[in-house]
């Protein structure tokens, strides 16, 4: 397993990937889902960490608050995706 051989295992205790689910980012599912594996309860104990416009999006339908990595995949500036904060 890759988590495996980078020794991210057990640091990372749940994994909701593209193709685990029949749905994709944006969907809350994949939020939903990860949260469930995790046993956090509601999703209002959740944060969302992201690097896009697609992951803002996801927190935004999952109604949670998003963490925005400032060197990731975002296309238009910063400053215009909503987000709690914005980190490096």
């Amino acid at each position: 397993m890759v988590l495996d051989s980078f020794a991210l295992v057990p640091p990372i205790a749940a994994l909701t990937a593209g193709d685990t689910l029949a749905v994709l980012k944006p969907d809350p599912r994949m939020l939903e889902h990860t949260a469930a594996q995790l046993g956090t309860g509601p999703l209002s104990d959740v944060v969302f960490i992201g690097d896009s416009e697609t992951d803002a999006q996801t927190a935004d339908n999952a109604g949670v608050p998003f963490l925005l990595h400032a060197n990731g995949y975002a296309h238009g500036p910063l400053k215009d995706m909503r987000s709690a904060a914005i980190f490096q």
